[in-house]
C-alpha cells in the first residue's frame, strides 16, 4: 500500500469510485438528506488550506482522508479539521489507518495544535466503530451535534 496525495481533476477520477461506494453505505435517507458525488468532489476540489490524502494498492484507491486548516472558533490556535475520511470495506482496514497517520503527520508539520475528526451517524454504520478507534487513540469527545428536518 502506497501512500500519496491528490488534487485537482486527480482527485475527482481517484475518488468518484469510493465515493460512489461510500454512496451506497451512507445512511441519508435515515436523515432526509441526499448524498451527491459530484458536489461532494466539487468541494474537495475546493479544499481551502487542505489536502487528499490517499492510499492506494496499484492503481486503486482504498482509503482516503481530506483535511483543511482552519483557526480554532474558540482562540487562535490552527487546527486541522477532517472533511472527509472513507475506506473502503473491499480493502485492507489497514489503509483507513495509513491515511489518518498520515493526516497527523501533515497536520503537525503545518503547526497545528488539534485534529478533530467526525464520527457522523450519517456517513455510515461505522460511526460506532471510528469512535471506539478515537477513543483508543485517547481523543476527547469535542461535541455532540443533532439535526432537525424542517
Amino acid at each position: 500500500m502506497q501512500i500519496g496525495y491528490i488534487g485537482g481533476l486527480e482527485a475527482d477520477e481517484v475518488l468518484r469510485p469510493l465515493l460512489e461506494d461510500w454512496q451506497l453505505e451512507a445512511k441519508h435517507g435515515d436523515f432526509g438528506l441526499d448524498v451527491d458525488v459530484d458536489k461532494v468532489l466539487e468541494g474537495l476540489r475546493n479544499l481551502d488550506q487542505g489536502a487528499i490524502i490517499v492510499c492506494r494498492e496499484i492503481d486503486t484507491a482504498l482509503a482516503f482522508f481530506a483535511v483543511a486548516l482552519t483557526e480554532s472558533i474558540v482562540g487562535y490556535d490552527l487546527v486541522a479539521l477532517e472533511r472527509y475520511w472513507y475506506s473502503s470495506r473491499q480493502g485492507s482496514p489497514l489503509a483507513g489507518i495509513k491515511v489518518y497517520d498520515e493526516a497527523v503527520q501533515w497536520a503537525r508539520r503545518r503547526g497545528c495544535s488539534h485534529l478533530i475528526l467526525v464520527a457522523s451517524n450519517l456517513a455510515s454504520a461505522m460511526h460506532d466503530k471510528v469512535a471506539r478507534f478515537c477513543e483508543r487513540r485517547h481523543m476527547r469527545l469535542l461535541e455532540t451535534a443533532f439535526i432537525q428536518e424542517l
